[in-house]
């Protein structure tokens, strides 16, 4: 009698990643991983790993068509034998990409920015309690959320990878000033950030020129959702 190996989803993932990174070699290019430890430009780290890589805006990666503007969710195709929601994916000609979801033998979710972020408040804003990693369950009194404390505004975190873009219908929002025009509104997705999470009323600076106040903030295992008003002159 015969016995046959037993399957599960560890050995199912464990060939579904030896067959992304076998197409990878194939239809990639040189990517940098990175698995940031602290707030602080990320992309100036040491790489966690050099992989092969690419992107494409369907599961099916039938590469039809580039990653669209306005639509930067896509799926990864490269090694996923050790990657994690909130890393870093640099590649030479496809543009810096964040991880926001991971599931066995399914194709890598991931994010295409277009913006490296400043994000300033209060000194100590945003900081989690410890053993919190993504902000959505913070203890009510544990600190100073939204960064309305006495002490001056800070900057909290430097060169962030980001998409910046215009929100879904629906979504609008005041400047608070009587008679004036209603702010421009623009939803940020951000990855994880290491023990902190962007908070209401923080100021983020684009490496583009650009100044945004944030309104409003959802935040998950996978990243953060965050509407913003362009400050007005």
């Amino acid at each position: 009698m015969t016995c046959r190996p037993s399957v599960n989803q560890i050995s199912v993932q464990r060939h579904a990643a030896r067959g992304y990174a076998m197409a990878a070699q194939r239809l990639g290019a040189l990517t940098l991983q990175y698995r940031p430890a602290d707030r602080t430009a990320p992309l100036e780290a040491t790489p966690y790993a050099a992989v092969m890589a690419t992107f494409n805006d369907d599961p099916a990666l039938s590469f039809r068509r580039p990653i669209l503007w306005d639509k930067p969710v896509c799926f990864g195709m490269f090694d996923t034998t050790d990657v994690f929601s909130g890393d870093l994916m640099k590649t030479l000609d496809e543009g810096i990409f964040f991880i926001t979801r991971f599931e066995m033998f399914r194709p890598i979710e991931a994010v295409l920015t277009n913006a490296l972020v400043k994000i300033s408040g209060q000194p100590g804003a945003g900081d989690l309690p410890e053993g919190d990693g993504t902000g959505s369950c913070e203890l009510a009194g544990a600190q100073d959320g939204y960064g309305t404390s006495a002490g001056g505004s800070t900057v909290l975190v430097t060169d962030w990878p980001a998409w910046i873009g215009k929100p879904g219908r629906g979504v609008g929002t005041q400047s608070g000033e009587q008679g004036s025009l209603p702010a421009a509104s623009f939803l940020m997705r951000l990855p994880l950030v290491p023990g902190w999470a962007p908070r209401p009323y923080m100021t983020v600076s684009t490496d583009q020129g650009q100044s945004y106040t944030i309104s409003g903030v959802s935040s998950s295992q996978y990243g953060h959702e965050c509407l913003m008003n362009i400050q007005q002159v």
